[in-house]
């Protein structure tokens, strides 16, 4: 699973490269409206020069020796400005343009931008072509000066996305943190329902309602179900016993045929599967109702070891051959009852499903224990551990779902895998890694 990240960041991230993807694109716009009214803005000054120029010159006497002399001085002192004779004969229109050349008092070999205005003068009655040209600031100092703005306003705009998005995610999302806090210690097998906080939000409020309801139902169905299975249990108990012990004096009679003895026999078969189903819907049922809270320190190496003695004659009679590894003094705090049934039921469960003449091997170490034994194919992972998922078709669909239990009971972890023709059940006591095979 790759790396996660909260809603709230999201939006943010979103927002973020909205925000800059808008700013970005800015820049062109603000350089062309600029650029736009600075041309404007140069137009009008350069067409006040020129009225200025034709009113001074309009009104001037000069002799026609004088004039080249004041064209040469008008030219010279006049900077920007230039006086043309006007030789066409067609009616002459004003004409603003924009030209690129070398500044003629730059140093910079640079060109740079001006913006020219042509129009009409008259000077002792000839008509001349006045020529006003002013230098446009330069477009990259703009264009970069508008991008540094727009970057110091991007890092204040994300600066305060960030502050005000943590300030006000404290504030709204409190609702949803404390019921999320509360869902997470929810315990079905606990009885007591989630007190949730009422919140003005309609969104939170709504899934409130909703969460409400489907603990409610979830509590009535567990309770219902619970009851019905530790009262069906204990009332199934006497009866059973009461059938097996009729079972064993009618054995007895002397004057039964094969075909009673095969069908009493099969009889004893049945009730004592229908026993052991007694007996694990009796232990879960407990465990469901927490009745094993009881905490000790466990010496888990002489449990093992004292349930692999008490199997011995079985397994040995099977011809199975036992590899065990027990570390000593693999001690546990927990429930010493629930670890016996645990080991129990994993050694009787590898003794059962063995075949004649095969293994069993047995891991024991700080960090869990690992039971194997020998089988032909991999078991059904999906329903392995669910109740009443009988994986061999011969048991009583619960030993496993018993040690799943047990295991969540312990705050241990189970884990099963198929390897090398062997069924490898892992128990891990800690986080760390698994005890090797």
């Amino acid at each position: 699973m790759g790396r996660m990240s909260k809603l709230l960041h999201k939006p943010l991230k979103l927002f973020s490269l909205y925000a800059l993807l808008v700013l970005v694109s800015s820049i062109p716009v603000y350089y062309l409206i600029i650029d736009r009214i600075w041309i404007d803005e140069l137009d009008e000054h350069n067409t006040i020069i020129a009225e200025h120029a034709r009113e001074k010159l309009s009104t001037l006497k000069l002799t026609d020796r004088e004039l080249p002399a004041f064209l040469n001085l008008w030219s010279t002192v006049q900077s920007g400005t230039a006086l043309s004779p006007y030789t066409g004969t067609e009616r002459f229109q004003d004409s603003a343009y924009t030209l690129i050349r070398k500044s003629e008092y730059g140093k910079k070999e640079e060109k740079d931008r001006f913006r020219g205005l042509k129009t009409l003068v008259s000077v002792n009655r000839r008509s001349y072509i006045l020529t006003v040209e002013t230098n446009i600031e330069e477009s990259k100092e703009t264009i970069v000066a508008i991008a540094l703005i727009t970057f110091v306003f991007f890092v204040i705009l994300i600066v305060g996305f960030l502050l005000l998005n943590k300030k006000v995610a404290v504030k709204i999302w409190s609702p949803f943190q404390d019921t999320l806090s509360k869902l997470q210690s929810f315990d079905l097998g606990g009885q007591e329902p989630v007190d949730l906080v009422e919140s003005d939000i309609e969104e939170f409020k709504k899934m409130n309602d909703v969460l409400r309801r489907l603990i409610d139902r979830n509590l009535a169905t567990f309770t219902t179900q619970k009851k019905f299975t530790e009262n069906a249990s204990h009332e199934l108990q006497t009866p059973l016993a009461i059938m097996q012990s009729k079972l064993d004096l009618l054995q007895q009679e002397s004057n039964l045929s094969s075909r009673q003895h095969q069908l009493i026999r099969d009889l004893h078969i049945a009730i004592s599967r229908t026993a052991r189903i007694n007996k694990n819907l009796l232990m879960l049922a407990k465990i469901d109702n927490r009745q094993f809270q009881d905490t000790e320190d466990v010496h888990v190496s002489e449990l093992v070891t004292e349930l692999m003695e008490l199997l011995s004659e079985h397994i040995a009679g099977k011809g199975i051959k036992v590899d065990g590894s027990i570390s000593e003094n693999v001690h546990r705090n927990g429930s010493k009852v629930l670890m016996e049934v645990l080991f129990q039921n994993l050694l009787f469960n590898a003794y059962r499903h063995n075949k004649p003449n095969g293994e069993i091997l047995i891991r024991l170490n700080e960090q869990g224990l690992v039971i194997a034994n020998t089988g032909t194919e991999s078991l059904d992972t999906d329903g392995l551990f669910k109740r009443f998922s009988s994986v061999s078709g011969t048991g009583t669909g619960l030993g496993l779902a018993i040690i799943r239990e047990i295991c969540t009971t312990l705050h241990w972890y189970v884990h099963y895998n198929f390897e090398n023709s062997k069924h490898y059940f892992h128990i891990t006591f800690t986080n760390t890694e698994f005890p090797q095979n």
